[in-house]
């Protein structure tokens, strides 16, 4: 069921002679339920896409719709009980616990005042307990981890009661555990709640996985809209971000550091060691052959007493590895040497 769309947005800013374009004629559907992960490089107006779509910024042309409703004509208080926004921000408040900060997002309902109701109450005990927070509930804020606050940040917006959550680069300042709880806590809030989520983030393997969606948004000021899957395969998120220094592995998804070959390597083994013995090798100059006849060197992994030993022939001389820090440092020696050959 479709919940947002646009119709012809074109984001930017007004200046005192023109206007600066940072997307135009953008038609983008938001369904029900689903996730939505933004992607493009620093400065293309992730930012300013996200703050126009939750009615913060005035739009240079277009509509912008939520349930049929124009986002720009809706009163403050009708646009907060249906859209919350978590922008990159530091949390002021330190000294409020944290069922007084999650309070602050009853503000729609409770008037000037900021009284809190019975049903106030219970409605911020459900989100901080659904978010994981109710074990903040009288820790002061400035005493949370950056993980610890973020969620805090969720919670607030979600006592709320959107239908429409809204998150500027939410993972900024977490560590990989706290990014993956933090994703997954959001794609389980969007299905238990039938509630949509869209984020900017420049985290895109965890983007791919929890997905419904992605929109690519690229310097030629377009949306590319899709499954993550189908954009990968594509190459669309390769041609986003293509860059000399990187390359895209179409097999894993990812992106690698374009490495500069000197040699070629002949390797062989043990197939859950294969994966890590290249990426040693190659991070080292030396390009992986299937050849056996094609190679400076030829590098055989193989379990000797369950244990993973590298073997390593190079100019008719064997050499024996328990590591591949200890390769490694073998493979930098050839390399010098070819260098300076």
């Amino acid at each position: 069921m479709e919940l947002y769309k646009t119709d012809g947005l074109t984001i930017g800013y007004k200046k005192t002679f023109g206007e600066t374009i940072l997307g135009e004629n953008f038609e983008l559907r938001l369904s029900k339920g689903e996730m939505v992960c933004v992607l493009g490089p620093n400065g293309v107006g992730k930012s300013t896409l996200l703050k126009t779509m939750a009615g913060l910024h005035t739009p240079l042309m277009g509509k912008a719709y939520l349930m049929g409703m124009d986002v720009h004509g809706l009163r403050k208080d009708q646009l907060a009980r249906k859209v919350a926004v978590v922008l990159t921000e530091r949390i002021d408040a330190v000294s409020m616990t944290g069922f007084e900060f999650v309070s602050l997002g009853r503000y729609p309902y409770t008037g000037g005042l900021g009284k809190l109701r019975e049903r106030d109450i219970n409605v911020v005990l459900k989100v901080m307990r659904e978010t994981g927070t109710i074990e903040f509930r009288d820790i002061a804020v400035g005493k949370l981890s950056d993980g610890e606050r973020q969620k805090v940040l969720v919670a607030r917006a979600l006592a709320q009661e959107p239908v429409l959550l809204i998150l500027d680069e939410p993972m900024i300042f977490l560590d990989i555990t706290r990014k993956f709880e933090l994703f997954q806590m959001l794609r389980t809030l969007s299905v238990q709640k039938k509630m949509s989520i869209l984020l900017s983030t420049h985290d895109i393997d965890t983007a791919l996985r929890f997905a419904d969606r992605l929109w690519l948004f690229g310097s030629e000021k377009k949306i590319t809209a899709g499954s993550p899957e189908d954009l990968m395969l594509k190459k669309a998120v390769h041609d986003l971000f293509k860059d000399p220094l990187i390359q895209y592995d179409k097999t894993n998804g990812c992106f690698l550091q374009k490495p500069q070959f000197i040699k070629k390597a002949y390797l062989v083994g043990e197939e859950d060691y294969i994966y890590w013995t290249r990426r040693v090798l190659e991070r080292k100059g030396f390009a992986v052959s299937l050849n056996q006849s094609d190679g400076t060197l030829k590098v055989q992994v193989q379990l000797e007493d369950g244990l993973p030993v590298w073997k390593v022939v190079y100019q008719d001389g064997r050499n024996v590895f328990h590591s591949l820090l200890e390769m490694g440092d073998f493979l930098e020696m050839i390399r010098e040497d070819c260098l300076k050959n």
